[in-house]
């Protein structure tokens, strides 16, 4: 039996590909448009070889190079930046670029100089909520102006009722100028908009939390501190507010256990402000989001350490300790494939680095692979037989295997090693000493 295919079985398949792109308000996101394009790949020798007609088998030429030129297009566009719609006029190309100008002013700090650009913006386009948002933000946040950012985000408002940021940034502003039952008002609608949403940095239950705390309604703000680290148990601040309001309704052990807690973590959250400001700055730099990551780590953060590794590897896929950091994460997390193909990567970055054939060893025997561990150990002490890590290692695996000789070689390795090792710390601290 042929199989040959037509122009309408062609059609068939592409027309809901084509429609989630081209249908207005479509996804046109770089990732969606490449997704099109690798399904687009991968069926167009299908349609080429099989097709019955010449028109088939120009039709799927035509609609890859299609997809292909459109994914370029969008690709690299820096996240949160706007792109002209190529086949409608959703945004006009000099309203994209005021906005655009806006967003890199202040990535440079130049907060003055983005309100005039998005001003500019406003002008060309005043329908979009998204620029009066930006701008009611950098008055909010960099500049202090609370009038002018009141005035922003309603406007916002009008234009979209239920957008729940643009509520919790009113209620904030509203905060700041002392107007608690307009700010009680709007974090309401905020919560009941999105209420276990984490995109941004503090929920509403923290901000109305400082609102009833100010108005020394203690259990009011309790109650809401503690869904706020229900959602998110990583953000200091809400451990302080909570143990203030707890000392001042008389519990102070409570108070102080959630001080302590925030005093645990005040130096990690100022790491990680400091190298995410620095990351706003150069957001394509590997070595500040590694750096993110591994501070994450150290903190027992690893979904966080995992996110801010793997966006260090989108831009350098090529730093073998990047792949070991994440290896270490998903052993942390018992997800010990992903530790297996991370430990994988770093071995084809470094076949003749001793520590990562370790790894995978250990990626292999954590998921029972023991045979596969036993040649990546083996493989370790070739390049390095001098560590008693390794052995050890390879000593517990051969047990598993049920080789007590082999095993018990390893161990007495492990021994002698580490006597050679303590031997030459001794003498080291001798001569130093002399």
């Amino acid at each position: 039996m042929i199989l040959k295919v037509g122009a309408l079985d062609f059609y068939e398949f592409i027309n809901p590909l084509c429609l989630g792109i081209l249908a207005p308000g479509g996804r046109r996101s770089p990732v969606h448009m490449i997704k099109v394009g690798a399904k687009l790949i991968s069926s167009l020798p299908f349609f080429i070889f099989y097709g019955h007609d010449m028109m088939t088998k120009y039709l799927a030429i035509f609609c890859f190079a299609f997809i292909l030129i459109a994914a370029c297009k969008v690709q690299g566009k820096e996240e949160g930046a706007l792109s002209p719609n190529s086949i409608g006029t959703e945004f006009s190309p000099e309203f994209v670029k005021y906005y655009n100008r806006g967003l890199k002013l202040i990535g440079s700090e130049n907060y003055l100089g983005a309100v005039e650009v998005f001003k500019k913006a406003i002008q060309i386009d005043p329908s979009r909520a998204e620029t009066y948002n930006a701008l009611g933000t950098v008055y909010l946040t960099d500049l202090a102006q609370t009038t002018e950012a009141i005035g922003a985000f309603q406007t916002v408002l009008q234009l979209v009722p239920n957008h729940a940021r643009a509520h919790q940034m009113l209620g904030i502003a509203y905060f700041r100028q002392n107007a608690y039952q307009k700010a009680i008002q709007a974090l309401r609608r905020a919560i009941e908009l999105e209420p276990t949403d984490l995109d941004n940095d503090y929920h509403p239950y923290y901000d109305l939390g400082m609102v009833y705390l100010k108005q020394n309604k203690f259990d009011d703000a309790i109650q809401l501190f503690e869904q706020a680290i229900q959602l998110n148990r990583d953000h200091i601040r809400v451990y302080y507010s909570l143990g203030t309001a707890y000392i001042r309704v008389g519990n102070v052990e409570k108070g102080v256990e959630q001080i302590k807690k925030y005093e645990a973590l005040k130096p990690y959250a100022n790491r990680v402000s400091q190298l995410e400001t620095s990351i706003q700055k150069a957001p394509k730099n590997p070595e500040l989001w590694y750096q993110l990551g591994l501070v994450h780590l150290r903190y027992g953060k690893f979904e966080l350490a995992i996110k801010s590794l793997e966006k260090s590897i989108a831009q350098n896929p090529n730093n073998r300790e990047v792949y070991n950091t994440l290896a270490a994460c998903y052993m942390r997390l018992n997800h010990f494939k992903k530790m297996q193909q991370a430990c994988e990567a770093a071995v084809r970055l470094a076949p003749n680095e001793a520590n990562g054939h370790n790894n995978l060893g250990m990626s292999y025997s954590l998921q029972g692979k023991y045979l596969e561990a036993m040649n990546s150990f083996l493989t370790a002490i070739q390049l390095d037989a001098e560590s008693p890590k390794f052995h050890q290692n390879l000593g517990k695996v051969y047990e598993r295997l049920g080789d007590v000789e082999k095993a018990a070689r390893e161990f007495k390795t492990v021994q002698q090693l580490q006597a050679r090792q303590k031997y030459k710390g001794k003498n080291g601290r001798r001569e130093g000493n002399q």
